[in-house]
């Protein structure tokens, strides 16, 4: 892999887009002082993620944005990009040719680019881990940092070795592995704390959990045998019915049988008045005639009246049925009126309620936010405008100055530097008089160290007493937290529990959760109920099962509710309407009488507090309940007041009233409603009070930090000011040995001096700035202070009208809500007209069936009038004449009449008997029906009410109500039952298995993890021994070679710990002995460093370094050396070299010039020595 091209545009100096064409071999790149020659070294390492301003000589990083000259405004953006050619595939990726790039806007906006497409920085990063060019690598060194090889930390040259052994990525691996196991560790932690918590939550909500499930299978089985019993008296009406139903038949049979003789009777008479008639005279005959004409008259004339009364009766209820018809008519007219007004008015409501919709939507108020926002991006430009004009301003005066300066300035500093030449030698002199003064110096220095060594000591020991009690208390601060998190856990459970109404039975739970389905649902008795801890256990034990009832607000609600859950299934209830409830009191004598005796605490309803409205639900529960303190005396208490008051003790044991007496204690006594609140409040205060230890723990470990960081400041500044004493008091040591070599760098300070003037006054000359050019920059700066200005007030106007707007706009929105309310109600009165309107309909056309039938009988009743009366009189007239001649046929025939008569009476008197009997029989099967119908309706409830099959038990009627009396005993001895606790449990048990799912899927994790980090750590101390020793012999054998002779190692400051060991450094210049590295000269330091930079690229081979005048320090001869030796390793890397050194530019196959011909902008001079001396020699010239 090689580096083919950087290209550079609007980064710091590099103004328009510069491309420098990097060449195979060794590349310098040369120019004057300040013409920006490290800015492409810079603009390297930014490419490559630098992320430090400081790093790249800069306070933020839109420093590195060119900020404009004299001539040219500030650019907006910078982009750097790299060309790589990478056909050996020595990046981990399948591209034969990669660029990387990286963009930086003014605003902020950062972007990074492989091969034109967009990624993040650890994609870079990722990308070049391990191959010698990223983070600790040699590969490229900036201006002044070759010392920094050798001057840092043992730790710090350890990086280098780790660089060429490749270990950042399993130091990284291991680093995201520890991050990885910390998060492991506090989820473990956490999810430990979750799993005990809940499972000291299950224990109590357990056995509530069986409690609840054996009262469900009582219940169910008492649904069992009530069904079975209603089946069973099903079956013995069902049999009743039957066997009255054959009593009425043999009844009928009765009543026909005596019906038939007495139609025989009949007969008989009128066969002997046939015979009479037959027998007698015809005189007889004519008085049967007449008085049987008379008959007919009296028969006729009856039911003429007859017929006239109904037909008057007949025609009245027509009048009525026409009149109600009519009325009918006119309700249905109204209610079609009343209908069609509604659904006006409904359409009106939707019109109103879309046009404040669109209102609302055209409001300016989003309009006017988006107006501020952009001028808030108007201002913020005009700000950094603002900025750029002044940094403009500033470099155009600081020009102006340093033009009329330059000239005297550089003269000034040439007959310096000959001056200095000059007292070389004097000073000499002087440095023979100060080794004297040294000497005591050097006393006087070790006297200040030692002192300097016992105050950081003293020091020292504070800061870790104080890191000893930043650890306890960070520990405490730990405890707080975990506590609170715990506390905090089973309030959200009980929370949770009572919000839900879980500890409710089915049908109060299911009664509160559709409580805004209906109206005046006050809540459960328990919500309303204050008890203090003495009394609690004695106030729930007397309420048992009714701390659940619901409290409602009057009897025509509780109706409702009632109809609700019935007609939706959703369990049984007990309501309390505050209208209809009765108040119930202790005895008064009674009451004083117990009031007398030992024991005695109060009325029940007196012990507790309810809203003043409740004051009627709090004396219907518990104004006839005594509370007394214990057993002994509850129940002597009992027999003074007749054993007619109900007592309960403080633990929760009951004297019943005749004297039955009910006590022990179940695990559910600790988990009732009143205690559950209890608990809730309780935590909630205990969470409040966590809390606020944990802000005073918080505070404390801040001031316990604070006074750990002045002690450690003040052992700082003496460790520092004892570090300041031995390096003076190593330099007074050093002094006189430096004085010699000092000379002799002057010298050569001054010959690079003279060659760097010859080359600043070869440079063109800048154009200097004039005063009207800074007038126009301070015109520029007027004009945007006054935009700045402008933006401001434009900004705070519009923040107040969007201000205005947002409250007009909230109006707007709660007059929407209204109208839509009312539109709700509206469809309503819809509803309930259209129903009313169906209903008259209907009984319009009810109204019409009765008319039309009125009608028809009338038809009927005038029709029927075929016999005359008239006639009939006038046949009785012609009759009477003849009256004389009949009479005596009539006394014979009565005779015989009266006898058949007393016989007829007889057979009537047998007929009426049967019939009451039928009567009877018929009343008792009304009865047997009523009973009947009774038991098949609660059947049918109980079979809509059950969530279970039913079925009839095989037991007989005695062992039926034996063992349903039996069931419902272990129902009431279960007391409170929370049948909410079931799913509750199951709900808990899921939640706490899933939790200990998770909490050993987390260990688990954190063993893999720690045993993938032991792997990464041994593949790490491996690769990092056997680069170590081959990067430590190629130092030795580079250094004898560069330095012509002498000796060098690298060792390992701790070889048992190769993980953490630094690594020291240890040279021998030729003739010379061992010595420290603070003791070299600054070319033997340098001159090592680079010994160390080309054993790591031998052992390491990387596609190209990057050199920032890393030579500069040496003489010519160590330069030459330096230059030869990059000339040996230049097949196998690219090198780059930024100099000053003609030493070094005889070696480079390519030159790169930067100049700065304008004024803050740098430009490229390229030159491929190669091609030169190759037209040179065609030219004859060399």
């Amino acid at each position: 892999m090689k580096l083919q091209s950087i290209q550079i545009s609007g980064f710091k100096s590099f103004a328009e887009r510069t491309v420098i064409d990097c060449q195979d071999g060794l590349t310098g790149i040369v120019g004057p002082n300040g013409s920006g020659k490290s800015n492409i070294i810079e603009a390297i390492r930014w490419a490559l993620g630098e992320q430090s301003a400081k790093q790249l000589r800069g306070q933020k990083m839109k420093d590195v944005i060119f900020s404009g000259s004299n001539d040219r405004r500030p650019l907006n953006r910078a982009e750097v990009s790299l060309q790589f050619e990478n056909h050996d595939h020595y990046l981990a990726t399948d591209y034969s040719e990669v660029k990387i790039t990286r963009r930086y806007y003014r605003n902020g906006e950062s972007n990074y680019l492989i091969n034109d497409q967009e990624c993040l920085l650890r994609d870079i990063q990722r990308l070049f881990l391990d191959t010698g060019l990223g983070e600790g690598s040699l590969s490229i060194i900036s201006q002044g940092n070759v010392d920094d090889i050798l001057a840092g930390s043992g730790e710090q040259r350890r990086a280098v070795i780790e660089t060429a052994a490749g270990v950042y990525q399993y130091k990284k691996q291991k680093a995201d592995s520890e991050k990885k196991l910390a998060d492991t560790q506090a989820n473990v932690e956490r999810v430990s704390d979750i799993a005990r918590e809940l499972n000291k939550q299950l224990e109590p909500l357990k056995a509530q959990c069986a409690t609840a499930k054996e009262y469900l299978e009582h219940t169910a089985r008492l649904e069992q045998l009530r069904y079975t019993q209603l089946v069973t008296q099903r079956q013995q009406f069902q049999q009743q019915q039957q066997h009255t139903t054959v009593q009425l038949q043999d009844q009928e049979v009765d009543q026909q049988r005596l019906t038939k003789q007495l139609e025989q009777l009949n007969e008989q008479k009128q066969t002997v008045h046939q015979r009479l008639t037959t027998a007698e005279q015809r005189q007889d005959e004519l008085q049967q005639q007449l008085l049987a004409a008379t008959k007919q008259l009296e028969s006729v004339t009856g039911k003429a009246k007859l017929r006239k009364q109904q037909l008057e009766f007949k025609q009245t209820r027509l009048t009525e049925l026409q009149e109600r018809h009519q009325q009918e008519q006119e309700k249905i007219n109204q209610l079609k009126e009343q209908l069609q007004a509604v659904q006006m008015t409904e359409q009106t409501t939707i019109e109103r309620l879309q046009a404040l919709t669109k209102q609302i939507e055209a409001s300016d108020a989003t309009k006017k936010l988006k107006q501020v926002d952009a001028e808030e991006a108007e201002l913020e430009q005009a700000q950094s405008q603002y900025v750029a004009l002044m940094q403009k301003l500033t470099n155009q005066k600081n020009e102006l100055r340093m033009a009329d300066q330059l000239s005297e300035r550089q003269q000034q500093a040439y007959q310096e530097k000959q001056r200095q030449l000059r007292e070389l030698e004097t000073e000499k002199l002087r440095q023979e008089a100060t080794l004297a003064t040294a000497t005591q110096n050097v006393e006087n220095l070790q006297q200040q160290v030692t002192q300097a060594q016992a105050q950081q000591q003293r020091f020292q020991a504070q800061v870790d007493e104080l890191a000893n009690q930043q650890e306890q208390q960070q520990q405490s601060w730990y405890q707080q937290l975990r506590d609170l998190q715990t506390v905090k856990t089973e309030c959200d459970s009980l929370q949770n529990m009572v919000t839900g109404h879980n500890n409710l039975y089915r049908g109060s739970r299911n009664l509160l959760q559709h409580r805004d389905e209906l109206t005046g649902i006050l809540g459960p008795v328990g919500d309303f109920l204050q008890v203090e801890e003495r009394y609690l256990q004695a106030i729930e034990t007397t309420l048992g099962g009714a701390i659940q009832q619901i409290v409602v607000d009057n009897v025509k609600n509780a109706r409702q509710a009632i109809r609700f859950l019935s007609q939706r299934q959703l369990g049984r209830v007990t309501l309390l309407p505050l209208d209809a409830i009765n108040e119930r009191f202790v005895n008064p004598s009674l009451l004083r009488m117990a009031e007398q005796q030992p024991g005695f605490l109060g009325v029940a309803a007196d012990l507790v507090t309810m809203p003043a409205k409740m004051k009627r639900v709090k004396v219907h529960l518990l104004g006839n309940v005594i509370i007394a303190d214990d057993l002994k005396h509850a129940t002597a208490i009992s027999q003074l007041v007749q054993r007619r008051v109900k007592i309960v003790t403080l633990a929760g044991e009951v004297v019943n009233a005749g004297g039955s007496i009910t006590g022990g204690r179940n695990q559910r006594d600790e988990s009732g409603i009143l205690r559950q609140r209890q608990r809730l409040d309780q935590l909630t205060q205990r969470k409040t009070q966590l809390k606020q230890q944990l802000k005073q723990q918080e505070q404390r470990l801040a001031e316990i930090k604070q006074a750990g960081q002045t002690a450690q400041n003040k052992r700082d500044k003496w460790y520092q000011q004892e570090s300041t004493q031995t390096a003076e008091l190593k330099m007074q040591q050093q002094q006189v040995a430096q004085l010699t070599e000092q000379l002799e760098r002057q010298k050569r300070e001054q010959a690079a001096t003279r060659l760097q003037l010859k080359l600043n006054f070869a440079d063109d000359k800048q154009t200097p700035v004039d005063s009207q050019d800074i007038a126009q920059t301070k015109a520029d700066l007027d004009q945007n202070q006054a935009t700045v200005k402008r933006l401001k007030q434009a900004i705070q106007t519009h923040k107040q009208q969007h201000q205005q707007s947002q409250s007009v706009l909230m109006k707007q929105q709660q007059r929407e809500s209204q109208i839509r309310e009312r539109l709700k109600q509206e469809r309503n009165q819809v509803h309930q007209v259209t129903k009313q309107l169906q209903t008259a309909q209907a009984d319009e056309t009810q109204l019409q069936q009765q008319l039309t039938q009125l009608r028809q009988d009338l038809a009927e009743l005038e029709s029927d009038a075929t016999i005359n009366p008239a006639e009939l009189q006038s046949q009785i007239e012609k009759q009477q004449q003849e009256l004389q001649e009949i009479k005596q046929q009539i006394t014979t025939g009565r005779t015989k009449a009266e006898t058949l008569e007393s016989e007829i009476t007889d057979q009537h008197q047998a007929l009426t008997k049967v019939q009451q009997q039928a009567h009877d029989l018929q009343v008792d099967a009304k009865i047997q029906q009523q009973h009947l119908t009774e038991v098949q309706s609660e059947l049918q409830s109980l079979q809509d009410s059950s969530n279970q099959e039913l079925q009839v038990l095989d037991l007989d009627e005695a062992t039926l109500q034996q063992e349903l009396d039996q069931v419902q005993d272990q129902i009431t001895a279960l007391g409170p039952v929370n049948v909410g606790a079931i799913s509750a449990y199951d709900e808990l048990k899921t939640r706490a298995d899933f939790v200990n799912e998770q909490l050993d899927d987390l260990l688990t994790a954190k063993t893999q993890l720690l045993t993938i980090m032991n792997q990464m750590d041994q593949t790490v101390k491996e690769r990092f021994q056997t680069t170590f020793n081959e990067v430590a012999s190629a130092f030795t054998e580079v250094f004898r070679h560069i330095f012509g002779g002498g000796e060098a190692k690298l060792k390992l400051a701790d070889p048992h710990h190769l993980l953490t060991t630094g690594i020291d450094i240890l040279v021998k210049p030729p003739g010379k002995r061992y010595r420290d590295l603070s003791l070299l000269s600054g070319g033997e330091k340098a001159l090592t460093a680079l010994a160390l930079l080309f054993a790591v690229l031998q052992v390491k081979p990387v596609p190209f370094v990057i050199l920032d005048e890393a030579e500069s320090a040496l003489d010519p001869a160590n330069v030459d050396r330096f230059a030869r030796y990059m000339q040996k390793l230049k097949q196998q890397t690219q090198f780059i070299v930024i100099t000053h050194r003609k030493e070094t530019m005889v070696y480079a196959d390519q030159l790169v010039g930067i100049t700065m011909q304008d004024s803050g902008v740098s430009k490229l001079v390229s030159v491929n020595l190669e091609d030169t001396q190759q037209r040179r020699h065609n030219d004859g010239i060399i």
